[in-house]
């Protein structure tokens, strides 16, 4: 069972901590990069090309950031001792993706 952040308010210690993804240890920055494929990144394009087809089908348009961009622009979620707290399973985007339908561009 996965915890949101409102149910972590109760328990022992308060809420989680939250920290850009840069800060994270680099076994948690590969396992967010893996867990989160739908961040239309320059690297999660190739990586993914599923992702992008469907972004895409819906009709949206991201502006593309790097892997690193993401990492430093985007909280996580971490535990007492600094490690990635695998019971919450969404992160806070820090950048403004401007998403638009593809028939809105120009």
């Amino acid at each position: 069972m996965r915890a949101r952040m409102s149910e972590l308010d109760g328990m022992e210690g308060g809420m989680a901590q939250w920290i850009t993804g840069d800060r994270l240890t680099a076994d948690d920055r590969r396992d967010v990069l893996a867990r989160f494929v739908y961040r239309m990144t320059f690297e999660a394009r190739r990586q993914w090309p599923e992702a992008e087809r469907q972004m895409l089908a819906g009709g949206w348009r991201m502006e593309t950031l790097t892997d690193a961009q993401w990492l430093s622009s985007t909280t996580f979620a971490v535990r007492r001792d600094g490690r990635l707290d695998r019971r919450i399973n969404h992160c806070s985007a820090g950048y403004q993706t401007n998403g638009k339908r593809a028939s809105e561009a120009r």
